[in-house]
C-alpha cells in the first residue's frame, strides 16, 4: 500500500506586498517534502468605508462592483509575482483572489473551495500580546477553521534556520521508555 501524503493541498493565505519570508520557506518545504500542490490566496477587502457608503446609498450598485473588481485586478499581478517564486522551485501553484469584507472568511472559503488540508498564514507579533495570540485576521481564522492551521510569526530573520532537506529517521523523536 502508497504511502498517503500528509498534504495533498496546501493553501497560504498570503499578501503579495509583503511577503512573509518565513512564510514563504515554510510554504515551500512543506509542499516539497509531502508532494502538495499550492493554492495561493490573497484576500481583498473592501474597505469599511465604501461599505458604509453604499448601505448608505451613496454608492450605486455598479460603482461598488467597480471598486470590487479594481481591488482583484490589482492584486493579480504582485500574487502571480509570488507564485512564479514558488513555480521556480518546482511546484504546482494555482493562485486565487477573494474579494470580501473579512479575511478568515475569504480564507475559509477558498480552503473549502480547493478542499485544503493546511491553512498557512502569516502573523505579525506586535506587543506581547501579540506574541502569544497572533494577528487578528489570523485570529478569526483560527476560532472559524475545521482545518488545520499553521500561523508563522512575522519575524523573517528566523526563516534561516528552518532545514534545506526533508528530516530523516534520525530526526524521528525517542521511543517512550
Amino acid at each position: 500500500m502508497a504511502d498517503t501524503p500528509l498534504y495533498r493541498r496546501i493553501l497560504w493565505a498570503c499578501d503579495p506586498s509583503k511577503v512573509n519570508p518565513l512564510s514563504l520557506a515554510s510554504v515551500q518545504q512543506l509542499a516539497l517534502w509531502s508532494g502538495a500542490d499550492v493554492w495561493l490566496v490573497f484576500v481583498s477587502t473592501v474597505p469599511e468605508e465604501t461599505l458604509a457608503r453604499f448601505r448608505q446609498q451613496l454608492l450605486p450598485p455598479e460603482q461598488l462592483q467597480q471598486t470590487v473588481e479594481a481591488l482583484r485586478d490589482e492584486a493579480v499581478e504582485p500574487l502571480a509575482a509570488v507564485a512564479r517564486e514558488l513555480v521556480r522551485t518546482g511546484l504546482a501553484v494555482r493562485t486565487r483572489v477573494v474579494t470580501g469584507t473579512r479575511v478568515d472568511e475569504g480564507v475559509l472559503e477558498a480552503a473549502e473551495e480547493c478542499d485544503a488540508d493546511l491553512i498557512v498564514m502569516g502573523a505579525s507579533q506586535k506587543s506581547l500580546l501579540g506574541r502569544l495570540f497572533s494577528s487578528d485576521d489570523a485570529q478569526a481564522t483560527l476560532r472559524r477553521s475545521t482545518r488545520p492551521l499553521l500561523i508563522v510569526p512575522e519575524a523573517a530573520e528566523r526563516a534561516a534556520a528552518l532545514p534545506t532537506a526533508p528530516p530523516g529517521p534520525s530526526a524521528a523523536p525517542p521511543a517512550d521508555s
